[in-house]
């Protein structure tokens, strides 16, 4: 399975059914919704649960754009970073996603302190781990257009409260981290692209 993940690319090309299948009935738990970012109160709240760091496995980090009339995902991003923990991320840094990634990164710049860090890959996962205690992951299913299949878009997260799961899925993530390049040098190559 880790192999497959880190040679696999796109979000379509694993599924994190595959990963939560194998987890402790008791240590896991599922969700189902019909919206992206129904629940932004719950989202918050497991942000601002992590106390020393978040590890994010993203595709071009557009949930930092989710908000409601009560809650921004940046402003609670924010709020971490302030605390002092740590979050490193992993997303295509790409010329489609690079405001995404200037935005969060901008907060490093307001504070003063390098608590966010980004790099560059293309990778399946949609994920956050959240310190030791808690790990998301987030699936998009869409409609197939065939008759007694799904008719409507759905989104499924994954809640992992399994330690060796958890430290499982960090293991991958630093795979991949420590063999990405640094978002800030990559923007700088492909800020000359459209110069």
């Amino acid at each position: 399975m880790e192999e497959e993940i880190l040679k696999a690319r796109k979000k379509e090309d694993f599924s994190a059914f595959d990963i939560f299948q194998h987890v402790d009935s008791k240590k896991k738990k599922v969700t189902v919704e019909e919206r992206e970012g129904d629940n932004l109160s719950e989202l918050k709240k497991r942000f601002l649960t992590a106390q020393k760091q978040i590890f994010i496995f993203s595709g071009n980090l557009s949930f930092i754009n989710l908000k409601n009339k009560k809650i921004v995902i940046l402003d609670v991003l924010e709020e971490l970073v302030k605390k002092g923990v740590s979050i490193k991320v992993i997303c295509r840094v790409n010329l489609d996603g690079v405001k995404n990634i200037e935005k969060l990164l901008s907060l490093n710049f307001k504070y003063g302190k390098e608590m966010i860090e980004i790099r560059h890959s293309e990778q399946p996962l949609r994920a956050i781990i959240y310190d030791e205690e808690l790990a998301t992951l987030k699936e998009v299913k869409e409609p197939t257009g065939k008759i007694h299949e799904l008719n409507k878009k759905i989104f499924i997260y994954y809640g992992i409260k399994d330690k060796e799961w958890i430290k499982w899925l960090k293991r991958i993530f630093w795979k991949i981290f420590n063999n990405s390049i640094s978002a800030k040098k990559r923007i700088e190559e492909l800020n000359k692209l459209i110069k």
